[in-house]
């Protein structure tokens, strides 16, 4: 038998033959494709084939995005991050194998990381924590230079004793700024800035609140490194371990108020020559303190890390010390012990028995002379 092709046979012919056949519905034909494609089969096996092609065609869950011009960070539906990337150099910083949520939550002695993850319109994304039953909104804006992320609501609130801003791991190691919170390589920097005081640029090992460093922002790991942040619920009294352990189980009140809700950070991505500009940038758009020294802000200041005299002076001889200042080529005056107490900064009476009017001449005569005290 000759066959003919599909086009110029009949129906009947097909069928004689077993030349496949699109199936119909309501007279509305699905166009055969290499997934799509179906046999003439009884309705049964159809509808199983059906099934298993809606399966197979299923949409993926739409991975979130937040980039800047230099930097890109990436969601998955459980809220971890799956990438930090360099955009520019389409390179990848996140650490692989290593456990990286966007916040965790401390309920009690447990850390718990979000299970779900969701974000609507108004730029909040929603982390559920399945363990506790806790959700957090997060509000996320992208800015020209970066990210910001703050805690605008938190649920219950009296179960989140603390929130963690990741930790984020990342493969740099070459350089990692634990206090200021940068790592960096030869090409590219990336970082974390706590925006208010509530925020902590460490990691909440104890439940005192208090790091003895003078930060752990960014930390290495074998691997690379870590960027890290925190707010502790201190609207709570509890019992903790202070002071490196010396004083155990003391009582630290409450502060009404004080939760987590409100921690923020920045984070950023940059290459590894701008990451200085792009701090004091960070500062200018977050209305942070931003401190110069003649116009120049001070971490860019010539007049920064320069040395100083150190003697304690008083008004009787603040001229000779002066004098020795400037022999010396020096700009800064420097005493150790202005103050008749620590807590609340009053001039000291047994140095300057005028009290601050007394300290006041002295500061007045090294401005003459272009010395700072």
């Amino acid at each position: 038998m000759t066959l003919k092709r599909d086009s110029e046979m009949s129906v009947k012919q097909q069928k004689s033959v077993g030349v496949p056949l699109p199936f119909t519905h309501s007279f509305r034909t699905i166009p055969q494709s290499p997934i799509t494609s179906l046999w003439y089969l009884p309705m049964k096996r159809t509808a199983l084939l059906l099934i298993l092609t809606s399966l197979f065609l299923r949409p993926a869950w739409a991975q979130l995005e937040y980039a800047t011009a230099d930097f890109k960070m990436t969601l998955d539906q459980t809220g971890q991050i799956t990438s930090l990337l360099d955009v520019a150099r389409h390179i990848e910083y996140l650490a692989p194998g290593q456990p990286s949520p966007l916040l965790s939550i401390r309920v009690g002695q447990h850390l718990h990381r979000p299970s779900r993850a969701v974000h609507n319109s108004r730029g909040i994304l929603t982390l559920t924590f399945k363990e506790s039953g806790a959700s957090v909104d997060v509000r996320i804006e992208v800015k020209n230079t970066h990210l910001t992320l703050e805690i605008v609501r938190a649920e219950p609130i009296d179960v989140i004793d603390a929130a963690i801003w990741g930790p984020f791991p990342t493969t740099i190691k070459k350089t990692v700024g634990e206090i200021v919170g940068v790592v960096r390589d030869e090409h590219f920097a990336i970082g974390i800035q706590a925006l208010n005081p509530k925020t902590i640029g460490s990691y909440p090992d104890n439940m005192e609140g208090f790091d003895m460093s003078r930060g752990r922002a960014a930390e290495p790991r074998p691997w690379g490194s870590v960027l890290q942040c925190y707010s502790l619920n201190r609207s709570k009294p509890r019992n903790a371990d202070v002071w490196l352990g010396n004083f155990p189980d003391m009582p630290i009140p409450s502060i009404p108020g004080e939760t987590v809700l409100g921690s923020k950070i920045a984070l950023f991505g940059c290459p590894e020559p701008t990451v200085l500009d792009m701090l004091g940038e960070i500062e200018i758009v977050e209305g942070l303190p931003h401190p110069t020294v003649n116009g120049v802000w001070f971490k860019k200041s010539p007049d920064q890390g320069r040395s100083y005299l150190i003697a304690d002076f008083d008004e009787r001889t603040i001229d000779e010390l002066l004098e020795c200042t400037q022999r010396a080529g020096l700009m800064t005056l420097y005493h150790m012990e202005p103050f008749a107490s620590w807590g609340h900064y009053e001039v000291s009476t047994k140095i300057f028995p005028d009290g601050a009017a007394g300290l006041r001449k002295c500061v007045q005569k090294a401005k003459a002379l272009g010395i700072r005290l």
